[in-house]
């Protein structure tokens, strides 16, 4: 595990869909943890999801490269009210 790879999301709502962009790594796999990982998600690097009635989501992103190591970032709070979330380190 590399805890301090560089690593990004941004999340833009609009009309209650949420895109998001992670980064910065063309290759590898991206995935979506919610809930310390009860329930996770691979995901493709430019996407979005129609969501409704959702207020704030609490996630935490995960990559793994393709030389196998993995890095997590902490929880993200997507507020809905926001149009644009953005972390990185």
């Amino acid at each position: 595990m590399r805890a301090n790879a560089a690593l990004r999301a941004t999340f833009q709502v609009r009309d209650g869909d949420l895109f998001w962009d992670f980064g910065p790594y063309t290759d590898g796999s991206y995935r979506v943890l919610f809930a310390d990982g009860i329930k996770a998600y691979d995901v493709p690097r430019h996407d979005g999801f129609r969501l409704s009635g959702v207020q704030t989501l609490t996630l935490r992103l995960r990559y793994q490269s393709p030389a196998g190591w993995v890095t997590y970032s902490p929880d993200i709070v997507v507020d809905f009210k926001r149009p644009v979330t953005a972390w990185r380190r």
